[in-house]
């Protein structure tokens, strides 16, 4: 936005395009600054657009930096002002306090305070929140949290920038050289030519960079707050400082906040400060040496934007918002620079570096070979130069990127949304998918199957009629140690809540409980949520009528909650639990798994002792407060239809499946095995409530061979993930809920569900499937893969002509036998086989088998050694056919525009018919390269009959002999290639073949 010109002591130079011929802004950086501490002068001239500040040397010249770009970016001109500039007082009166205050405000070192002490300044109670009026009132002042974006270039800046790369600068340099040694016409052309390339290159640059803008709007993320004592899930953009951040597992942080209160909360921090490992936060105040800064890293009681929990609970006091969050500082410095490139560009540009270097190599050749055989210095510049144009392959990245935004665009047209366009060309390389099991394979519809209580079986439909005390007191618990609300709409009742707690009231209902009546009479004082540590909920509620008395109900992970108990109830009699009771409920918990059931257990306890339940640890830790067991409660999540074939097909593209549940491992198991995930091998499960053991070495080992992981906390999904990248794979997730965050981001590619997703899913996810349909993914899978091999087709493509055309020129010439192609032949032959039909190539359809062959190693190089080979022989093959039609030339008619138009006609339909060779051999019609062929050959041969067109390019009429010799040194290439390309494919085929098989042994890769 501003850069620093020059600097001396106490004295710096900015200049900025925003300045520029902006008074008002000049005044009101000058009135803003001149108000602020450690500021002694300040000048802004807006026919320069630079700002002279002289300043103490307390204020560093990028702190300095950063206000002027924070109040450019805050800048709001009044409007219906008069084109005249205004007083400064106008400014220093009506804006210059509101942003200073703002600045000051979001920089202050808040981790050093204790947390009272920020609740304080912000003037909000951490139970309470901001009421609606002062939200607003500060959503004024401090403006949206949000970063703002950089704008796509204009029209104008797109097309400009085409006279900026090398081919069009050594064209122009040609053109000079033309018309300064009286060649105008040749320069006209040449001229011609720039702009016909610019042309191209501007409306496809144009339309990527417009689609992959458009991309970054897909989705907006929400963030939970406490407003007025409720809490309340608005836009991210709406929070303000002040605002009371409710913290959940999988929560995405919207702005920078200071914790007030952590209940076994972990935040991964990986995006910001590469720390791959989530962090534990605390509430307490922090302390520092005098001089020295704490590290972002260890700011253990700080969130910050962009992160997320991973797991406990936490409230936090937002403190920074937009451009003054880490994030925002981090981004704002990064606007103007470069973006970062995907592995794939970076290797289309290396191997444009290399093609240019090889050809200027060559035209270094034609140069002094021109010169030994006494040709003038311009005469053979201009041809050094156009040959250098013809055969640097300048498109590629353009076409490449161009390859992507077709496929962003056709994978929206079937309801698969892409936010990164790297992801298209990663896709199609994944090697693994992780899914999460409940929403993602299942339906997420739970549904109550089976109650086992008092050691009976009971089924949902006898719950009406059973007396049993002990079922009544389970249900009492399935109502209390929840969080869905219930609404009546018409005199029923309506839940909200996650599809577990629904069904669980669902069921209470049923059975004919008065959810709002035993809600009022047991009112809720403490909730536990469910951690890492101890996958069990827990909420502490008054006994009516006995207000020193506390009533704490349980459910969640049978075995833990089991673990919690010492007694049982019988019959309305509370017993002792001894270790055979318990055994045989194991049993039962297991039966009821392996049926694909989840299962929860369900405990509750009564107490007068505040210890047993006031202190934060003592249910986490599992301390008894003489838990009473009630019984298991098993639900049932139906398959999603259609997922077994999506997993059979998944595997048929020679991509690993492997599921991620919070489930037992005996549920894990049963779905595992009705989707087939270990594609007929024994079925692997690991039980994750071990994965805290297991060194990152060991479990990037056990991550390659299983096919399940239960007992998943949203953290040791990220573990997972990782642990699958570090042993070489490239690994997509597919995800829907708001604890699948941070293992969305961390994935080679995040996936996530259009309708069933929660919002942070569908924030982090590169991949968004609309209609929740997972046989959309396969589509996008294919499409990303054929999207890969278009690029590969296109490069080899422009690889293989290019350098056809860099064999001949200097072979003739060192041979004697004079110039094959005149400077606008070459240019000619760059305009009609270059870029339209390498975008014609780009579009080819799927091969037909393109998704039984196994991913492509994302380590392999674009083009392999043995491709670049090919690609050379190719070359040979083709400029044979130029060279042998230039010696019949030679031979019937001398070195003159007769033999150099045989030579020219004959590469030209050589290189088009060579497009039809670079095709894949399984791939359906392609309507696109047809019409380019028909083009090509349309314009090659209105250069051979139009009289204008043929005296311009140096062209004589060719007779029915030199049409045969054209045609055939053109076929004859293109039916050698073909037979060359066959016997590869035979090869290719085989060896795909033997690759899928080691894969299916689990050799190699």
């Amino acid at each position: 936005m501003v850069s620093v010109v020059h600097r001396l002591k106490g004295r710096v130079r900015l200049k900025g395009k925003p300045l520029y011929r902006n008074k008002l802004l000049c005044l009101y950086l000058e009135e803003s600054l001149s108000a602020m501490p450690f500021v002694k002068s300040v000048s802004a001239n807006p026919l320069t657009g630079s700002l002279l500040v002289y300043f103490d040397e307390a204020l560093s010249v990028e702190e300095l930096t950063s206000k002027v770009e924070f109040l450019i970016l805050n800048f709001k001109p009044i409007e219906n002002s008069s084109k005249d500039c205004p007083k400064k007082a106008s400014f220093k009166k009506a804006n210059k306090p509101l942003f200073i205050a703002s600045f000051e405000t979001q920089n202050k070192p808040w981790h050093l305070m204790s947390a009272s002490q920020v609740l304080g300044y912000f003037q909000v109670d951490p139970r309470a929140g901001l009421d609606e009026r002062t939200a607003e009132a500060r959503l004024n002042e401090y403006g949206p949290n949000q970063i703002p974006d950089v704008e796509p270039r204009s029209r104008w800046e797109v097309f400009l920038s085409q006279f900026k790369s090398l081919p069009i600068i050594l064209l122009s340099l040609s053109s000079l050289f033309s018309i300064a040694t009286g060649g105008l016409v040749d320069g006209i052309v040449i001229l011609g030519a720039v702009f016909i390339n610019s042309i191209i290159g501007y409306m496809t640059e144009y339309q990527s960079e417009r689609l992959i803008f458009s991309l970054k709007s897909l989705v907006k993320p929400m963030a939970r707050v406490l407003r007025e004592g409720k809490e309340k899930i608005i836009g991210a953009e709406e929070v303000v400082p002040g605002d009371i951040l409710i913290l959940k597992p999988g929560q995405y942080v919207p702005a920078d906040a200071r914790v007030v209160e952590s209940h076994q909360l972990t935040v991964d921090e990986s995006a910001l400060t590469g720390e791959s490992l989530p962090v534990v936060k605390t509430s307490d105040v922090l302390s520092a040496e005098p001089g020295i800064e704490v590290p972002l890293a260890d700011r253990v009681n700080m969130v910050y934007a962009g992160t997320f929990v991973t797991s406990g609970y936490g409230l936090a006091v937002v403190v920074a918002t937009g451009v003054h969050t880490e994030l925002g500082k981090i981004q704002l410095s990064l606007r103007e620079g470069d973006t970062e490139k995907a592995p794939f560009e970076v290797q289309l540009e290396e191997i444009s570096r290399k093609f240019i270097i090889i050809s200027g190599g060559f035209c270094g050749l034609v140069f002094a070979l021109g010169l030994v055989r006494g040709y003038g210095f311009f005469r053979v510049m201009k041809l050094a130069v156009s040959l250098a144009v013809a055969a640097i392959p300048e498109g590629l990245p353009t076409v490449a990127t161009t390859t992507l935004a077709l496929g962003v665009k056709r994978m929206k047209s079937r309801g698969i949304l892409v936010r990164k366009l790297s992801a298209v060309y990663t896709l199609g390389e994944v090697q693994v998918i992780c899914l999460d099991k409940t929403g993602t394979l299942t339906m997420n519809k739970m549904s109550v199957d089976r109650v086992y209580c008092g050691g009976k079986m009971l089924y949902p439909d006898d719950l009406k009629s059973e007396e049993k005390p002990e079922l009544k007191e389970l249900l009492k618990v399935l109502v209390l140690c929840n969080e869905a609300i219930v609404e009546y709409k018409n005199g029923k009742p309506a839940f909200t809540g996650s599809p577990t707690e629904v069904a669980l009231l669902e069921l209470a209902h049923k059975a004919g409980i008065d959810i709002e009546k035993l809600r009022t009479e047991y009112p809720l004082r403490v909730v536990k949520h469910r951690t890492d540590r101890s996958l069990y909920m827990a909420t502490v509620h008054t006994v009516p009528f006995e207000s020193h008395k506390k009533y704490i109900a349980v459910k969640g992970s049978p075995l833990e909650v089991l673990n919690l108990c010492s007694h049982q109830m019988i019959d309305g009699w509370i017993l002792e639990l001894s270790e055979e009771d318990k055994e045989a409920l194991v049993d039962v918990n297991e039966e009821l798994a392996y049926q694909g059931l989840r299962v929860l257990g369900v405990a509750f306890a009564e107490a007068v002792n505040n210890d047993c339940f006031e202190l934060e640890n003592n249910l986490y830790e599992g301390k008894k407060c003489n838990f009473v067991w009630l019984g298991l409660v098993a639900l049932v999540d139906p398959i999603r239809p259609g997922a077994k074939e999506f997993i059979r097909r998944l595997h048929e593209a020679g991509i690993d499946t492997v599921m991620i549940t919070g489930d037992q491992a005996q549920t894990g198991y049963a779905v595992a095995k009705e989707l087939n995930l270990s594609n007929g091998e024994p079925i692997e499960v690991f039980d994750s409530s071990k994965l805290d053991l297991a060194d990152p070495e060991v479990l990037s080992g056990l991550s390659r061979r299983v096919h399940c992981f239960t007992r998943v906390s949203p953290a040791q999904k990220l573990y997972i993930v990782k642990a699958l990248k570090r042993a070489g794979k490239t690994v997509a997730m597919i995800g829907d809920g708001i604890n699948d965050g941070p293992s969305l981001k961390a994935a080679d590619v995040g996936i996530s569900l259009g309708i069933a997703g929660t919002d942070v899913a569908r924030s982090v996810a590169d991949v968004i499937i609309e209609d929740d349909n997972l046989e959309r993914l396969l589509e996008a899978i294919e499409l990303s893969r054929n999207s890969s091999y278009n690029i590969n087709r296109v490069v080899h493509y422009l690889l293989s002509t290019n350098l056809s055309e860099m064999i001949i020129t200097p072979l003739a010439l060192g041979l004697g036998a004079g110039e094959p192609f005149s400077p606008i032949q070459l240019l000619w032959i760059n305009l009609v086989t270059d870029t339209a039909p390498g975008l014609a190539l780009a579009l080819e359809p799927p091969e037909e088998d393109l998704m039984k062959k196994p991913p492509k190693d994302p380590k392999e190089p674009i083009i392999s050694n043995e491709e670049l080979r090919d690609i050379f022989l190719e070359s040979l093959i083709l400029s044979g056919s130029g060279a042998s039609a230039y010696l019949y030339g030679l031979l019937r008619y001398g070195q003159n525009n007769r033999a150099t138009g045989l030579a020219f006609t004959s590469l030209t339909l050589a290189q088009v018919l060579h497009t039809l060779t670079c095709r894949s051999k399984g791939s359906g019609p392609n309507p696109y390269l047809f019409l380019t062929i028909v083009g090509s050959l349309m314009l090659q041969g209105l250069a051979l009959t139009f009289p204008p067109l043929r005296s311009l390019l140096g062209l004589k009429g060719l007779t029915v002999g030199d049409a045969v010799v054209a045609l055939g040194g053109a076929v004859f290439p293109f039916l050698l290639n073909q037979s060359l390309k066959k016997s590869k494919t035979k090869d290719k085929g085989e060896n795909h073949e033997e690759r899928r098989l080691h894969l299916q042994l689990g050799v190699g890769n």
